[in-house]
């Protein structure tokens, strides 16, 4: 017997919720510091989920030329106790800086802010935002699985 989840054209769902994404929620890649990682979208994605990162552009803005959008949530003592660390990836167009070995560099930016669901107001807000200890704790991974990387200001 079919349950009526298997009848749902969930990859369907799931393609418009990305297109009206794009639609109506679409801003310029933002200006400021990034780490410029020696690897691919892919090593990125899959290096980040060994360290329980997940996909995120469900509730996100879209940010233009946005490859990866990963975050992953965290418990703290604080007056908004879900937090996440959210981290973005771009390529790096041509003509601007490459890996030192000549192969692929990607651009990564990372924050720390209120988790958007659980606090949706301050989500919005910027209460909390932070770059410097999500940037921290991304190049720790990165350097933990050995993927050469430089904090570009």
């Amino acid at each position: 017997m079919t349950r009526w989840q298997d009848r749902i054209p969930w990859h369907v769902i799931k393609a418009c919720l990305w297109i009206a994404r794009k639609a109506t929620s679409s801003k310029p890649e933002p200006d400021g510091p990034y780490i410029l990682a020696e690897c691919s979208h892919e090593l990125l994605r899959k290096t980040l989920g060994t360290h329980h990162f997940e996909p995120h552009w469900e509730l996100s803005y879209s940010y233009r030329g946005e490859v990866e959008n990963l975050r992953r949530v965290t418990w703290t003592d604080d007056d908004y106790p879900w937090f996440q660390t959210h981290v973005r990836s771009w390529d790096v167009p041509d003509g601007e800086r490459t890996a030192t070995n000549g192969g692929q560099a990607i651009k990564v930016r990372a924050h720390w802010e209120p988790e958007s669901v659980a606090h949706p107001v301050a989500h919005l807000d910027g209460v909390g935002f932070e770059r410097t200890r999500a940037m921290r704790t991304l190049r720790g991974i990165l350097d933990e699985a050995g993927i050469p990387n430089e904090f570009v200001a």
